[in-house]
């Protein structure tokens, strides 16, 4: 029933991200610089856009074992958020002209090609 429940609203707040494309709110372009500073470590510049990353991709990572196949990832128990992150942003950057799309699905692949499940 979790489960379930984790699944619909897992799909419903990335079909939201997806229907808006126009939102550059989401975009990697827009996300991704947040992450860059969060991996740095020693900066308040752009908190909120720091909070949005890590926010983001510690909520993805939560629920992507539950997801369906084609998007679940499995990272092994105890990966700190910072390898997370660093996965994700490393992969936005070797997709560079991805850059306008949703961050949300780039994080869901990064993790996906880094920690699939068995």
């Amino acid at each position: 029933m979790l489960k379930s429940v984790l699944g619909i609203l897992v799909l419903l707040f990335l079909t939201y991200g997806a229907s808006a494309q126009s939102n550059r709110a989401y975009s990697a372009k827009t996300v991704a610089p947040g992450c860059d500073i969060y991996m740095r470590g020693d900066s308040r510049d752009l908190l909120h856009l720091q909070g949005q990353c890590v926010g983001t991709i510690g909520g993805l990572s939560f629920v992507a074992p539950m997801l369906p196949p084609h998007m679940r990832s499995c990272p092994p128990p105890g990966t700190v958020l910072a390898a997370l992150v660093g996965t994700v942003l490393s992969y936005i950057k070797k997709n560079e002209s991805r850059e306008n799309e949703d961050f949300r699905m780039l994080a869901l692949e990064a993790l996906r090609d880094v920690w699939p499940c068995s």
